[in-house]
């Protein structure tokens, strides 16, 4: 990347963003969200009266930047009112220690009729039905086709989340809330993108997100987005080649997950490593959109761990899931130690067919997945491996696994799904929640081949009748 230095303050960002308005936390119950605590008040900035946003002058910084060729575009410390920016080629958004770039507080600004991202994102399970969808919609800091483009430096990015979410709460808090802007950041079809040191702090949807890209390196950010439903930490869709490495992610939602809604395209070359993940839902996932293939894929060196006073544990530590037709095939996940994660992994192949609607629906499958050096304190829920009756999970190790249970309830039996409404992959999706009803209380398998298990410890509660490991219908 050239050497070439421009200062956005030189081009007219002036740090405006004032702390103006403060809202109130009035009614927070709400049984997804981390506990939020009535009376609980919260600054929102907004920009000084009669100035340009300070976006205006970092993208004049941006494209000057870019037409020289590429360089580095400087942030120095301070708060800046930003609206949607986009990133360009060879060109690195540093944000120096004490730099706090603020998302626009007003919903408006990210519409626009003209530089939209049409992003594969938006077509996932379930965004448009959680009013998620992006279309028309403009992405708080965004890149398109763009290769050699970072952001790197100390300084933080906030969604301002709660100028969303506190309004809702107050008003109707069973009810799914839609009027808010979508990811944080994006970059779609983006090569050699690079994401280092910065915070993402309150985002009001998914907050970091890798569309339909190559070559891709996070390393050492810090994302905590508690207080809004849907806020992944990390997502890599349709995209290879990546490393995340040495982050902290504290989120409401999947912290890492991975999709391919390409039918018949293989995404892989992925290593997750040496990270420290807190979320309601689940830590390292592939899925639940499969419609196309993932292969050769690690995650390793991962704690996992909620906080007693969270609304409750993390959902699953490892949630590995073929449900669209494609094939999940060659993954590691080593080394991972959870606490008050309900359950510890789950691996599920079903056949949904939804999301086939260009081929014949067929079974999602697995294979080559192995799982080892795994502890879990508190389960609530045990591990299960699950796979079609027509497409077995094939070819799994489970070894050095040590899981301590916390409870337990059940029932003897579990269904087999129609694939026309399958439920969504859950720790829970054969009962009902938060029922543990497994035939098993540690481990469960149905319709699996070749499975090696080594070094099984499986520290269930006298209470419980159940086998700690049953095995149905494999081979």
């Amino acid at each position: 990347m050239s050497e070439c230095f421009f200062n956005a303050r030189d081009h007219g960002a002036e740090a405006i963003a004032q702390p103006s308005e403060t809202l109130t936390v009035e009614n927070p119950q709400f049984g997804g969200l981390v506990k939020l605590t009535a009376g609980e008040t919260v600054a929102i900035y907004h920009p000084t009266k009669g100035c340009d946003y300070d976006s205006v002058g970092i993208q004049k910084a941006i494209d000057a930047a870019h037409a020289a060729g590429g360089g580095t575009v400087y942030v120095p410390a301070g708060d800046y009112l930003i609206a949607p920016i986009r990133l360009r080629s060879r060109v690195n958004l540093h944000l120096a220690p004490g730099a706090h770039l603020w998302g626009s507080p007003y919903l408006e600004d990210y519409f626009s009729d003209g530089d939209v991202i049409v992003s594969s994102v938006d077509e996932g399970f379930g965004r448009k039905d959680n009013g998620l969808s992006g279309a028309g919609k403009i992405r708080l800091v965004h890149a398109e086709d763009a290769e050699d483009v970072a952001i790197t430096g100390m300084g933080l990015i906030s969604g301002q989340s709660p100028r969303w979410i506190i309004p809702w709460l107050n008003s109707k808090p069973d009810d799914w809330f839609k009027e808010r802007p979508t990811d944080t950041l994006i970059f779609h079809r983006c090569r050699r993108v690079r994401i280092e040191g910065i915070r993402i702090l309150d985002t009001p949807a998914w907050t970091l997100v890798f569309d339909n890209c190559e070559h891709v390196a996070v390393h050492g950010i810090d994302i905590r987005s508690t207080d809004v439903i849907n806020s992944d930490g990390i997502d890599l869709v349709n995209t290879s080649f990546a490393t995340i490495s040495d982050c902290k992610l504290h989120c409401t939602d999947d912290a890492i997950c991975l999709k391919n809604m390409q039918h018949d395209a293989t995404m892989g070359q992925i290593a997750v490593t040496n990270c420290i993940i807190r979320t309601l839902c689940n830590g390292l996932k592939i899925g639940t959109d499969t419609a196309g293939n993932f292969e050769n894929i690690t995650f390793s060196n991962i704690v996992i761990r909620n906080h007693e006073d969270d609304a409750h544990g993390a959902e699953g530590g490892v949630n590995l899931c073929a449900l669209d037709g494609g094939f999940v095939r060659n993954v590691s996940v080593d080394n991972v130690v959870m606490d008050n994660v309900q359950c510890p992994f789950y691996l599920v192949a079903r056949c949904r067919k939804k999301n086939q609607k260009h081929r014949t629906p067929r079974p999602g499958r697995m294979s080559g997945i192995m799982l080892s050096n795994i502890q879990a304190e508190g389960a609530k829920t045990p591990a299960f491996v699950v796979g079609h009756e027509d497409e077995p999970i094939r070819d799994v190790s489970i070894s050095n696994l040590r899981v301590r249970k916390a409870r337990q309830a059940y029932r003897q039996a579990i269904p087999e799904f129609d694939g026309t409404h399958p439920r969504y992959p859950t720790p829970y999706m054969f009962g009902e929640r938060p029922d543990d009803r497994l035939p098993a209380a540690g481990l469960y398998l149905r319709h699996t081949s070749h499975v090696k298990l080594e070094n099984i410890e499986l520290d269930i509660p006298a209470a419980d009748a159940r086998p700690g490991l049953k095995v149905d219908q494999s081979e």
